[in-house]
C-alpha cells in the first residue's frame, strides 16, 4: 500500500494530496475466511528490537464472493465485476461485462 502512495504522488505531483487508498481481500474460497485482517495481529513485537509505534495498523475489509458476488453488482461495484469475470461462460457475456466495466 505504501508503494501505491508512491505512485500516486509521483503521478499527482509533489504538493498535492493523494486520494485515499483501500486495501480489501476478494475471497473465493469454498470455507469461510478465518485469518485475521489486521496487519498488526501479524507482526511479532517481541522479537528483537521494535518500536511500538512503527508497525502499520491496516486493516482489511473481506468481500466474500459466495455472499457477494452472486448478486447483481450495482453500477461502480468494481468488486462485484471481479467475481462476475470468474463465472462468464461466454464470449458475449465477456462481451457485456467488458462493456460494463469500461463505463
Amino acid at each position: 500500500m505504501a508503494l501505491q502512495y508512491v505512485d500516486l504522488q509521483r503521478k499527482l505531483g509533489s504538493g498535492k494530496l493523494v486520494p485515499a487508498v483501500l486495501g480489501c481481500v476478494l475471497f473465493n474460497g469454498e470455507d469461510d475466511w478465518v485469518e485475521r485482517l489486521e496487519t498488526r495481529s501479524r507482526i511479532d513485537l517481541e522479537a528483537g528490537v521494535v518500536v511500538e509505534e512503527m508497525p502499520p495498523r491496516l486493516r482489511f475489509p473481506v468481500i466474500d464472493e459466495r455472499r457477494e458476488g452472486k448478486k447483481q453488482a450495482p453500477r461502480g461495484n468494481e468488486a462485484g465485476l471481479m467475481f462476475r469475470l470468474r463465472g462468464l461462460k461466454t464470449g458475449k457475456d465477456a462481451l457485456v461485462l467488458v462493456a460494463q466495466v469500461r463505463r
